[in-house]
């Protein structure tokens, strides 16, 4: 599998989205985020970012603008985040390439990301043997559309698509609208992005290799206790409609 930066370069294992200066700006351009123990002291034109921990201490990543490889897995992966300890359901996912394997969170399930990802997957031009290319992506409002966050990806050369109207997304639930008085409105995507993951079970991941390349290399985890995830999902990528 490769990673691309702005300059090209391969390097990865776990990966989860976040914003680069997301700490600061909460409009920063979205990256594929990995955990690394200390930023080299020659970065070249190699992107990294050093992000406070909750005790305060410096955790440092390695920043890459895109992922590609063979698509062995898609499941759910149970998180707990702040005080609440309430666990919330995240999408997982597994690429595979020259005996390498990579998970990448995409995010919370009914997530920007996630649901954007799984409409993309069930589009008819997704196919299993050719690599598949992640993107993560941010679009300001022009015009009619009203911008957001989304996951470029491409199936070999093929682009998949996302559109609510899609023939392959017919019988998509619709976010639910919830007016409380005093308050901001409130959508919920629960229905809609359990239906894409069920859908994604039943339609792709039958078609997944298991590896289509060689057994991937187990890699020796790093013993950071902050590796599995950048920070808490922003919250300005989990609250805001999603444009059906």
């Amino acid at each position: 599998m490769a990673t691309h930066t702005n300059s090209g370069g391969d390097y990865g294992r776990k990966f989860t989205i976040a914003r680069e200066n997301g700490q600061a700006d909460k409009n920063g351009r979205p990256y594929f985020f990995e955990w690394i123990k200390q930023i080299p002291a020659d970065p070249g034109k190699r992107k990294f970012e050093t992000r406070k921990s909750g005790n305060g201490e410096d955790r440092f990543y390695e920043l890459f603008s895109a992922l590609d490889g063979f698509l062995i897995s898609v499941e759910k992966s149970m998180q707990t985040f702040g005080g609440t300890k309430k666990e919330e359901a995240w999408l997982k996912i597994v690429l595979t390439d020259a005996g390498d394997e990579y998970q990448i969170e995409i995010g919370r399930l009914d997530g920007r990301y996630s649901m954007d990802f799984l409409k993309r997957l069930l589009d008819p031009n997704f196919d299993p043997n050719h690599k598949l290319r992640l993107a993560p992506l941010s679009s300001e409002p022009k015009g009619d559309s009203k911008g957001g966050m989304f996951l470029s990806t491409y199936s070999g050369v093929n682009k998949l698509e996302a559109g609510w109207q899609m023939k392959h997304l017919e019988g998509m639930p619709q976010g639910e609208k919830f007016e409380i008085p005093g308050k901001d409105t409130i959508w919920s995507f629960t229905k809609a992005a359990e239906w894409l993951y069920d859908q994604v079970q039943l339609r792709v991941v039958p078609q997944l290799m298991k590896d289509p390349i060689s057994t991937p290399v187990k890699r020796q985890e790093p013993a950071d206790p902050g590796f599995p995830t950048v920070a808490p999902p922003e919250p300005e990528e989990e609250i805001e409609p999603l444009p059906f």
